[in-house]
């Protein structure tokens, strides 16, 4: 009770006039009924589920731009990285996939990693506007175009 009485007193600039009492509350019960871990372990998954298409875009973007020796370089990046007997595993496939043009597979998961991608995006934003003190108002229409543009914009951006 000692504690609360010089918190009261106690104003901070730019809090609108609101005591550190009154900021400290109200980030307390921002934090405690507001989901924090529930809204970051959503927006870690669908950033991890996005993750997979877009390497397998990548790898399937290396056959159309030929870099003299980038494929070797590459192997040798992988080689290590991964423990030698999931590099044995996997360098067939990655073979597979950089030495040979697939423009359906390419089509397919640019697609799925598009929508994973905007799911993750959709996430950040659902994420960092949930709050307990503020309700977002806009509809799910609206949200996804504006995941999708913001989703274009930073691959286009990268």
């Amino acid at each position: 009770m000692k504690l609360k009485n010089p918190l009261k007193k106690i104003i901070i600039p730019g809090f609108e006039g609101l005591s550190l009492h009154e900021v400290s509350l109200f980030f307390y019960q921002g934090i405690t009924k507001g989901a924090v871990t529930t809204r970051a372990s959503s927006l870690a998954f669908n950033f991890f589920l996005a993750f997979f298409p877009s390497i397998i875009v990548i790898f399937t973007l290396i056959p159309f731009v030929p870099i003299t020796g980038f494929q070797e370089q590459l192997f040798i990046l992988i080689m290590e990285v991964l423990p030698p007997s999931t590099f044995g595993a996997t360098k067939s496939i990655v073979d597979d996939i950089i030495n040979n043009e697939r423009g359906g597979l390419l089509s397919f998961t640019f697609i799925l990693a598009l929508y994973f991608c905007t799911n993750g995006v959709n996430a950040m934003i659902t994420g960092f506007n949930s709050t307990y003190h503020h309700k977002d108002d806009r509809s799910w229409l609206q949200l996804k175009l504006l995941s999708f543009s913001l989703t274009v914009i930073l691959t286009i951006f990268l």
